[in-house]
């Protein structure tokens, strides 16, 4: 008996975890993003990107970046224009995320799924994995390090944006 459970837990975590798309791939005209099932994270689109990604069956964009960090009035007409859901969750700006937080973003996700794929952006990408450590720690079960290892595996690369996540997933910050 203990033989099947331990088996069972092993396929349940593999097909749950064999879903995020580790490789790196380009959609909308020439934006690199990563993936998990049907939802995008990248850095930010241009208008040419997403006119692309309404073509390429995209239904919903979140942006993640600040109104402060450039037109985001620009964006949002565009992706409306182009019939697209848009939904702005600007990240805190002492980069300082909580599970309010992290729930707000997943809700706004899983509110608008099931009508096409989801892009997930901010401006290089980082706040965006910041959001996908955090998720998958709070609401896949992955330890602090396998979450961790998510985001790097998602485009977490700048030194700040690793400390934040260090800080919200209770890591060492070196």
């Amino acid at each position: 008996m203990m033989r099947y459970l331990t088996l069972f837990c092993s396929l349940f975590l593999l097909v749950s975890c064999s879903h995020l798309n580790k490789k790196e791939m380009v959609v909308g005209d020439n934006l690199k993003a990563h993936s998990f099932k049907d939802i995008y994270f990248t850095g930010q689109p241009s208008m040419e990107d997403l006119k692309k990604l309404k073509d390429q069956g995209f239904t919903h964009i979140v942006n993640l970046r600040r109104s402060t960090e450039y037109d985001e009035l620009e964006e949002r007409r565009a992706a409306k224009k182009l019939g697209m859901i848009y939904s702005h969750r600007p990240f805190p700006l002492d980069m300082n995320i909580d599970d309010a937080y992290v729930d707000g973003v997943t809700e706004t996700i899983v509110k608008n799924r099931k009508l096409g794929k989801t892009l997930v952006h901010c401006s290089s990408g980082n706040r965006v994995a910041i959001w996908v450590g955090a998720h998958f720690k709070k609401d896949h079960g992955q330890s602090p390090a396998e979450a961790f290892s998510t985001a790097e595996e998602s485009g977490l690369d700048k030194e700040g944006a690793k400390k934040a996540l260090r800080k919200y997933l209770k890591l060492p910050t070196n």
